[in-house]
């Protein structure tokens, strides 16, 4: 397993995707606090930091990261398939499990990392906006806003996994489906709770939105990221490369 993180780090030396994706997902945040630095005074008049906190989120968060995080694991998987590098790595003694689960590592690891630097883009835009107090005050519940739709966002994208795995050379499946959970994300938000808890990307934004208090929708998240890991590994077994 060790093996394959090391190759991976090799790998990510020479990836231009990754560091642009991350690029993207800074910059598209810190874009939209300069833009409500610029009409500061309208801005606070009118929205709370909480109300604004949501309204950084739900764009970047719930529709844009997702889809970044699509196209980061589709080159991962796919650039594989492409050089036919994943038939030269399973000739020697590679355990295909590990393989598939070093690639979902290092996505995971991307997903956590971009998250927390929004979180602190967050509290950056908070403290310039509405001042320490407010920053302090609302700290907790930011960082909690942050974390859960970051955490449980990645958590419901683990069927992705299967897709590239399926479409191999190609690459719009997994990007639809990336596209799908962001569309879900938001659209969930007007849909009534018994159908929004069910679906498990909806049902990330019932959690850290809605504060739905049930427990639904979180067995609804952790069933489907355990049956998308599991399906992957399945599917990645029997394929005949």
């Amino acid at each position: 397993m060790l093996n394959i993180l090391a190759n991976e780090r090799l790998k990510l030396k020479r990836n231009k995707l990754i560091p642009m994706c991350t690029l993207i997902g800074i910059m598209l945040p810190i874009a939209m606090i300069l833009a409500d630095l610029s009409a500061k005074n309208a801005v606070v008049s009118s929205f709370t930091s909480t109300e604004w906190v949501n309204r950084l989120v739900l764009p970047i968060q719930v529709i844009v990261y997702p889809v970044l995080s699509g196209f980061i694991i589709t080159f991962l998987i796919q650039k594989e398939y492409v050089e036919r590098t994943m038939i030269n790595t399973l000739t020697a003694p590679t355990n295909r499990i590990k393989l598939v689960l070093g690639k979902y590592i290092i996505w995971s690891l991307w997903g956590v990392i971009l998250t927390l630097f929004f979180l602190l883009i967050t509290y950056g835009g908070v403290y310039l906006l509405f001042g320490k107090t407010q920053l302090i005050e609302g700290l907790y519940e930011i960082t909690e806003l942050c974390l859960k739709t970051g955490i449980l966002n990645l958590l419901s994208m683990s069927p992705i996994l299967i897709i590239c795995i399926l479409q191999r050379h190609i690459f719009y499946p997994s990007l639809l489906f990336s596209c799908l959970v962001s569309g879900i994300g938001f659209v969930g938000l007007y849909w009534s709770e018994s159908i929004r808890n069910v679906i498990p990307w909806s049902a990330v934004t019932s959690i850290t939105f809605l504060d739905s208090n049930v427990l639904l929708p979180y067995v609804s998240i952790i069933e489907c990221y355990i049956c998308g890991l599991a399906f992957s590994f399945y599917s990645f077994n029997r394929q005949n490369l």
